[in-house]
């Protein structure tokens, strides 16, 4: 029987009501002892990822979601006519890194990536079965490493498959000074020979000492010769960013928005959110910023909204700067944006260049869109 993770523990708590064994055996669970109190039992180890089932897609009505997604959720793709059918599939769970104000599902498990076979498998069934030609690699961290990228990506040319694909990964994939420029531009060469169009990955802040205090482990010139790189090859980059750290002043704001300048990429802006279990929840309890739990939680709402303010500036002034970057760059790219989308952009879709086809304008294009407020997000109307 192969089940998925959250699967796991209930089968086993079925398994031991069926034995008659006590619940406080199975691992995972949250329990009432006998004496009323509650009880956590020991941390589930994570299932091994090749042994989870591959989505069902005969449960949905795939073609109505083909029907309202006919393009990519992310841009960098080609403006000619072509009808896109996109599908998720999962590549790996968890991540290898604990940025501070990131609360991912697996976070205390190990990162796991599949096996390239399995992963190509359910491809060739979004494509052969269901007529798929957009894959969205839908993982947290897609690659960490060059040689891990490189192996998916060689079985993607070897297999014979066909599709247009994006992933997400981190800025020091191809951004890390320390691997060959030379050995970093071969495999980004590989990628668009594999059919990606773009890449998603975060520059959250053009400030170092933010970076530290996001436990980013990486250096802002990592962003810049990413987007360099992918540039050069002709893949297409998305990014996002984190405003808000305690240490944030109207200097680091801008320091964001000038490296995107000179990058010449409109960020997806975000603010930063402590969630329960990372390292900036925790950091906000201790400080004080949140001395009611209950009420902090039931008032968040989503990542683009302020809604909880550590630094030393009001929320006006936080806005007031960000729309100042927004609006450079909305000029700067020739976007077209409203005052009021410079922020809530309505998806990627809408404010990002669309690669050119041979002797059209090199001028950046607005595509039509539906909403979105973040470029992982699939679009829905």
């Amino acid at each position: 029987m192969v089940v998925g993770e959250g699967e796991i523990t209930t089968v086993a708590v079925l398994d031991a009501l069926r034995r008659g064994e006590p619940l406080a055996a199975v691992a995972g669970i949250v329990l009432r002892a006998p004496d009323g109190s509650i009880r956590h039992t020991p941390r589930r180890r994570a299932a091994p990822i090749d042994s989870i089932a591959d989505p069902d897609w005969e449960l949905f009505d795939v073609q109505r979601y083909f029907q309202v997604t006919d393009s990519p959720s992310a841009f960098g793709v080609r403006d000619d006519g072509q009808i896109w059918r996109t599908m998720p599939v999962s590549t790996a769970r968890g991540c290898v890194f604990h940025c501070s104000f990131c609360h991912i599902v697996f976070k205390h498990d190990p990162y796991r990536h599949r096996d390239v076979d399995a992963i190509l498998d359910e491809v060739a069934r979004c494509t052969e079965r269901y007529g798929a030609n957009y894959i969205n690699f839908w993982d947290d961290l897609t690659f960490y490493k060059l040689a891990q990228a490189e192996k998916i990506v060689d079985g993607i040319l070897a297999s014979g498959l066909r599709f247009h694909w994006s992933a997400a990964v981190r800025t020091d994939l191809f951004g890390n000074p320390k691997i060959p420029h030379a050995r970093r531009l071969e495999v980004a060469r590989k990628f668009k020979e594999a059919g990606c169009l773009t890449l998603g990955y975060s520059l959250e802040s053009g400030n170092p000492a933010i970076l530290e205090m996001m436990q980013k482990h990486v250096a802002v010139e990592f962003f810049e010769e990413q987007v360099r790189i992918l540039r050069e090859v002709g893949i297409a980059s998305n990014t996002s960013i984190v405003i808000g750290y305690p240490i944030e002043t109207r200097e680091t704001i801008r320091q964001t928005f000038d490296l995107c300048e000179r990058n010449a990429i409109y960020p997806s802006v975000g603010f930063l959110l402590p969630l329960p279990d990372t390292g900036m929840y925790r950091y906000d309890r201790e400080h004080g910023y949140i001395p009611d739990e209950n009420a902090f939680l039931d008032s968040i709402t989503e990542r683009q909204d302020i809604c909880l303010n550590m630094t030393q500036m009001s929320d006006a002034e936080i806005l007031e700067e960000i729309q100042r970057g927004c609006g450079r760059l909305n000029e700067q790219l020739q976007l077209g944006l409203s005052e009021d989308r410079l922020i809530r952009t309505g998806g990627y879709r809408k404010h990002t260049r669309v690669e050119a086809r041979p002797g059209a304008p090199t001028r950046p294009r607005r595509l039509s869109n539906s909403l979105s407020l973040n470029y992982s997000e699939q679009l829905f109307e």
